[in-house]
């Protein structure tokens, strides 16, 4: 590519650039500069304490230590799903007072996401917290679904 593509090229881009960050609503300046609040709060000592900086830094792991992504070597597996409204409506004691578990979970700024699983098939799924694309750490709850896993296979 000769110099003077290479500079037309540029030169698109930073029109491109300008015209996004232009575009852009001034909401996301404020997220921008929230996140950036939240990372730069963040301390060995201090990302597992909970609130706002372990949430941030859950959801971007790989920002803050080293870690390696395994692939899966199979295509996923599809469940079957059929809410149960029992489970949604079911009360549960916060504590803030009583709350149904649907609402629950929607409305807790902690919680990413949560899956329940009864007999093979999905009968409540959110992720109130997270987007499609956001990766996430399993971590003690792995634990618990092996335990889980093996008392069931004993």
């Amino acid at each position: 590519m000769s110099r003077s593509n290479r500079c037309a090229g540029l030169e698109v881009l930073a029109v491109l650039v300008f015209c996004l960050t232009l575009s852009a609503p001034a909401l996301s300046q404020t997220n921008l500069e929230t996140v950036r609040g939240i990372y730069q709060q963040y301390t060995p000592e201090n990302f597992d304490d909970g609130g706002q900086i372990s949430h941030y830094v859950w959801k971007n792991f790989a920002s803050f230590f080293p870690q390696a992504t395994i692939a899966r070597t199979r295509p996923e597996r599809s469940l079957p799903s059929s809410p149960d409204s029992a489970l949604t409506s079911a009360t549960v004691e916060t504590e803030s007072g009583l709350s149904h578990f649907g609402a629950y979970v929607e409305g807790n700024p902690f919680i990413d996401g949560v899956i329940v699983l009864a007999e093979g098939r999905i009968i409540f799924e959110s992720y109130p917290n997270m987007k499609a694309y956001d990766r996430h750490l399993g971590w003690s709850i792995t634990k618990v679904v092996v335990s889980t896993a093996l008392a069931a296979l004993e």
